[in-house]
């Protein structure tokens, strides 16, 4: 068992543990759930929770889920998830344009939806089994606005977190995520290629410039991963400053090491939550 599956694994014992001897609520609206291992009733459709997606059963963020079969998804009651299939999802490409790398996908969630409570439960509440759900939707993004239906000679590379941090979470975040996109896509995933060369602290409340400036010389390449495309994957992004800092670290090892015309794309994708502001605040209409 390797540690991607391991903490996924141990995720779902431990809720199933839990199921027995306190009762499960819904990770957004905290109403008891009907079912025993954290679900309302099962689903019959092949879609998280059950029921078809609106528009001929396709996901919010546009296209199928692969091969029919939806990935391990729990914890939400059955209101919250008719709330969840009814979303729409948008998939933008990130505010910043850096000629090396043609893509940076940003799929974006409201701050009070249920995909907001899903991706809160998976960073900080320990609950690495819903990594299925989040990064099953990534990928599809990622996959629709590529436009590249060929993403299996690719790696999958997670963001690297500071051991503290894993140790404070009990697992890295990126790293889960970066796994199961990998199973998503049938490639394989690097999780040892970037290494975090100290703790840089919670960026949760510094501007765009003073991030830049706290992750700059915080990574570092262990080894340039064998894939092309290279896919950067970080639990969440608001600025971006900390996949252009990975990126930047990826690229120039890149560049140093091969040759121009062998050298792989670099995409980037990541998670993004939309604050509740008034629309004319939003940048780029996500």
């Amino acid at each position: 068992m390797n540690g991607e599956r391991g903490y996924v694994w141990l995720g779902r014992l431990g809720s199933a543990v839990a199921d027995v001897f306190v009762p499960r609520r819904c990770i957004h609206c905290k109403a008891l759930l009907t079912t025993p291992f954290g679900g309302d009733a099962p689903g019959s459709a092949g879609r998280p929770g059950g029921g078809e997606w609106p528009g001929g059963g396709e996901w919010p963020g546009g296209g199928e889920w692969p091969g029919g079969a939806a990935p391990h998804f729990s914890g939400l009651c059955g209101a919250c998830r008719h709330v969840l299939h009814a979303c729409e999802i948008p998939v933008t490409e990130m505010p910043f344009h850096i000629d090396a790398w043609p893509l940076a996908v940003r799929w974006v969630f409201s701050d009070g939806s249920p995909i907001r409570s899903v991706h809160h439960a998976f960073k900080y509440e320990g609950r690495p089994e819903l990594a299925d759900f989040l990064a099953t939707s990534l990928m599809a993004a990622l996959r629709r606005l590529a436009a590249m239906d060929d993403l299996q000679q690719g790696v999958v590379v997670p963001v690297p977190s500071h051991r503290l941090r894993i140790l404070e979470r009990g697992y890295c975040q990126a790293a889960v995520l970066a796994g199961r996109a990998a199973r998503h896509l049938g490639c394989r995933a690097a999780p040892g290629a970037l290494a975090r060369r100290e703790h840089a602290g919670s960026q949760t409340r510094l501007h765009a410039h003073q991030r830049l400036a706290n992750v700059h010389q915080a990574f570092q390449v262990r080894s340039v991963p064998d894939g092309d495309p290279i896919i950067l994957i970080d639990d969440v992004v608001t600025t971006g400053a900390t996949l252009h800092a990975c990126a930047t670290r990826l690229q120039h090892a890149v560049n140093t090491g091969m040759p121009t015309a062998s050298r792989p794309t670099i995409l980037l994708a990541a998670p993004a939550i939309r604050p509740p502001l008034p629309l004319g605040r939003i940048l780029r209409a996500c």
